[in-house]
């Protein structure tokens, strides 16, 4: 929790039945979601992105990737990154928007594209 504050993210605990209660992370950032989320933490992958490619079998058993687009996680203030931690049932409720691209880059959700703008 520490770690998330000292990068911008917004925690809230609130008590409640468990040990820690409710805790409440809302990241509106993409840019804190990056150093929260930092691939050097942990075994190097990035969790914000993902590259996403379709797998062709050739008739001499060769497989053939192509690129078929890329998706991004999206962190704003209308759509923002969201944590819910309820150490009563232990468990964590993770929520967030993801934007996904075609392989021209465009995007295929215009309206989250929009938000991502402004």
């Amino acid at each position: 929790m520490l770690l998330m504050k000292r990068y911008g993210a917004r925690v809230d605990v609130s008590a409640g039945p468990g040990m820690y209660g409710t805790v409440s992370v809302k990241i509106a950032s993409i840019d804190v979601l990056n150093r929260v989320f930092c691939g050097a933490r942990s075994d190097g992958r990035s969790y914000l992105v993902k590259v996403h490619f379709d797998r062709e079998r050739t008739p001499d058993k060769r497989v053939i990737s192509h690129f078929r687009g890329r998706s991004l996680v999206v962190a704003t203030d209308a759509r923002p990154f969201e944590m819910t931690y309820r150490s009563s049932k232990g468990r964590l409720k993770v929520s967030f928007f993801r934007q996904t691209y075609d392989r021209n880059g465009l995007a295929e959700d215009t309206i989250l594209q929009a938000a991502m703008q402004q």
